[in-house]
């Protein structure tokens, strides 16, 4: 009698679902989708910059005896970046993801774009930016960091140390973390913006019944 057959080993769920994870985290960094994320990330938070010229304009009127025109200019700043920004985010959006998203939309969610927007833009942007500088100064460290360094906390003092230490524990790190949070974080911009700046879709009138022949 022929003993039945054993099933076929199978890779633990758990184990499965840790390999997953470390080659979508390998990935992300190269990915066509990744870098449309940082594109939009790194394409000028306009509300945030908006934002810090006029606490400029404020401070420079505060500190040249020009105290009353502080409130005014900001109150100017936030109408223009309230009138311009869901232009401006319509513009990157269809740019970098090819989707159109048509206005006008209402003043309160207008308003809730311009909050959520602005914090978004800013973090993003400078999530992107610090992933480029962090990754491109630690990537580079084998090239020409190969000197003895007095901190042991940056792998000091050996020279191998601080090279290994800043490559790994900065470089690789950096360039395989930061991009799939920058791709969450501009992921949920986006429905944000899609749920904001989009003009609510009016339901269309049902046609009247034909008459019943007499």
């Amino acid at each position: 009698m022929t003993p039945p057959a054993s099933p076929p080993a199978t890779t633990p769920r758990p184990a499965r679902s840790v390999r997953a994870l470390l080659r979508a985290l390998l990935r992300t960094p190269f990915r066509a989708r990744t870098h449309r994320h940082l594109g939009f990330a790194l394409c000028a938070p306009l509300g945030a910059l908006l934002l810090y010229a006029s606490t400029l304009a404020m401070h420079y009127a505060a500190t040249h005896g020009a105290e009353p025109a502080a409130l005014p200019i900001l109150l100017a700043a936030l109408l223009l970046t309230g009138l311009l920004l869901p232009a401006f985010d319509r513009l990157r959006i269809r740019w970098f993801f090819g989707e159109h998203l048509h206005g006008p939309t209402t003043f309160r969610r207008g308003a809730a774009h311009l909050l959520t927007g602005t914090l978004l833009s800013a973090l993003t942007a400078t999530l992107t930016l610090g992933w480029a500088l962090v990754s491109a100064r630690n990537l580079s460290y084998p090239l020409w960091g190969w000197r003895s360094y007095p901190d042991p906390a940056w792998g000091g003092p050996t020279p191998l140390g601080v090279v290994t230490t800043h490559f790994l524990g900065g470089g690789l790190t950096a360039f395989f973390l930061l991009p799939p949070l920058v791709v969450w974080l501009t992921g949920r911009q986006l429905a944000l913006a899609r749920r904001l700046i989009t003009a609510t879709p009016q339901p269309h009138p049902q046609p009247l019944p034909a008459p019943a022949p007499q």
